[in-house]
This record gives C-alpha cells, sequence and structure tokens, in this order.
C-alpha cells in the first residue's frame, strides 16, 4: 500500500488546492512566472486557504505563462517549498502560514507579506 500522505506540495492548479483543503492536509505553495515567484503554507493549524488568498474565477483555468521562466526560479522556489515541507513535517509554528514570500530574482528582492482572512 502506500504511506499516507501528510501533505501536498505543488501549485496553485484548482483541483490540487480544493483536494488538500478537503483532506484537511496542509498544502505547500509554490507558483513562477517569468523572474518572480511566490510561496506560503495554507491549510495549517487552521490558518489561511489558497482560496482566502486568491478567488477562483473562470480567467484562472486558461492561463498560460507569458513569457517563459529563467531556469533558476524553479529551483529556488521548489528549496523554499521543500523547506517550509520539512517545517510543517516538524510541526513547526515557524511557517509561512498566513504570509506570502514574493521572490523576485531579476531585482532580486525577497519581500514577505502578511495574509488576512
Amino acid at each position: 500500500g502506500h504511506p499516507a500522505v501528510s501533505l501536498v506540495i505543488g501549485t496553485g492548479v484548482p483541483e490540487m488546492t480544493e483536494a488538500a483543503k478537503a483532506a484537511g492536509k496542509p498544502f505547500i505553495y509554490g507558483s513562477i512566472c517569468e523572474f518572480e515567484g511566490q510561496v506560503s503554507v495554507f491549510n495549517y493549524r487552521n490558518g489561511i486557504t489558497y482560496r482566502d488568498l486568491y478567488e477562483y474565477h473562470e480567467g484562472i483555468k486558461d492561463f498560460r505563462q507569458p513569457l517563459g521562466v529563467i531556469g533558476a526560479l524553479p529551483g529556488v522556489v521548489g528549496s523554499i517549498q521543500a523547506a517550509e515541507a520539512i517545517k510543517v513535517i516538524l510541526n513547526s509554528p515557524d511557517t509561512l502560514s498566513g504570509k506570502l514570500l514574493l521572490i523576485n530574482l531579476l531585482k532580486g528582492t525577497f519581500r514577505l507579506l502578511e495574509i488576512k482572512k
């Protein structure tokens, strides 16, 4: 058999976010576009959900990357997602739950925003 799933790591694909929420599993979110990325943790310790940050609308389902992605960006975002997953497994209170990390490799900046319900 398969081991029990304790968390979900992925992007903002509606089916993935809704499945994680319905199963009550923490969702380690990462998103990339051109030089910019985002990372957060949803559904953790009664925290915010993906839908608290982004409401679903029909235009989302047909979105395509406009110009691609700089090659280093998936590595940066994925590494941060991996670190967040480890913190969730360790039941740490110090995750990105309730926060949105904005990464801009063109400007070389990282910004941390608070997310309100």
